[in-house]
Formats: C-alpha cells, sequence, structure tokens
C-alpha cells in the first residue's frame, strides 16, 4: 500500500511541476489552480459570502459596539469612576481629560479610541475624567490664565473671566 503524501509537500510539489495544486493537471494560464478548480473555487466564496451576508454583519456590529463600550467601562474604571471634580458617576457622560492639556494635538497623533485609550492604560496619572460641565469650566478657566482654550473665549466679553479692552 503507497502511502499518502503530506498535504503541504504535495502542494509544493505540485506548484514546483507547474500543475494544479487541487487536481494536479496543467493550468492554462500561469497560476497555482487551472481554470475548472479556480471557478470552483469562486463559486464557494460567493456562496459562503452571500448565504448570510446581512446577519454576519449585523453580527459584527453588535460585536464592535458591545467590545467598543466594554474598553470604555474598563478605561472609567481604572481613571476612578467619577468626575475629578464634583464626583458625578453617570459613565454616559463622563470625558477623558488631559490633565496637563494638549489632548486635541495627541489625538490627532495617535487616533481617538483605542489610540487613546493604550495611553490612558500606559499613563493613568495624566489623565482624569471629568463630566462636561467641570471639562467647559476647566477649558474657560485655563483661557482665562492664559493657557490653553483660547478659541473658546475668542468673541465672548464675559466680565468674569476677560478682561475687555
Amino acid at each position: 500500500m503507497a502511502r499518502k503524501e503530506p498535504q503541504g509537500d504535495r502542494y509544493r510539489r505540485l506548484k514546483a511541476e507547474g500543475l494544479c495544486t487541487v487536481c494536479a493537471k496543467r493550468p492554462l494560464v500561469t497560476g497555482t489552480r487551472c481554470q475548472e478548480c479556480r471557478d470552483k473555487q469562486v463559486k464557494a466564496m460567493d456562496t459562503w459570502y452571500y448565504r448570510d451576508h446581512e446577519g454576519r454583519k449585523t453580527e459584527r456590529r453588535e460585536y464592535s459596539k458591545t467590545a467598543r463600550a466594554n474598553r470604555r467601562l474598563r478605561i472609567i474604571d481604572l481613571l476612578g469612576g467619577c468626575c475629578a471634580r464634583c464626583g458625578m458617576n453617570d459613565v454616559r457622560i463622563l470625558q477623558i481629560d488631559h490633565k496637563d492639556g494638549g489632548g486635541s494635538k495627541e489625538t490627532a497623533r495617535v487616533g481617538w479610541q483605542s489610540g487613546l485609550y493604550k495611553l490612558v492604560r500606559e499613563n493613568p496619572e495624566k489623565y482624569q475624567l471629568l463630566c462636561p460641565n467641570c471639562n467647559w469650566i476647566k477649558r474657560i478657566e485655563n483661557a482665562a490664565k492664559g493657557e490653553t482654550g483660547r478659541r473658546y473665549l475668542r468673541h465672548r466679553r464675559c466680565p468674569l473671566c476677560v478682561k475687555s479692552p
């Protein structure tokens, strides 16, 4: 009884001989498959792809949505789970804030979600959680001190924050 050739060895041997790697016939054009085997493969892939394409798209979308939400919750837990100023703990509205500013430059450099989350995991001491109100208050205070965020006050003349000319 003849010993069966391992699949990888058979593939390499047929490819080296210039034969179809599926049926061992001579291909009409260059490549690893003859036209008949190529057509079978295309038909099989089309059948698989279109069989439940919408269902798989929906599953991927749901998985991605869940994975993003779980990643965000892990980051919120890492940063304390509540606003650093007022103690608000509604995870739906909490925002990641750079303690020393420069968030827009860093976000442009590393990307929004996964890139930023990776940096937060590596250096949690550089970030804090703020609710939207506290985040805006911080921006306005920093602008009044002349640090960052001047564009937020450019067209406003608040007597408490900016001295009028």
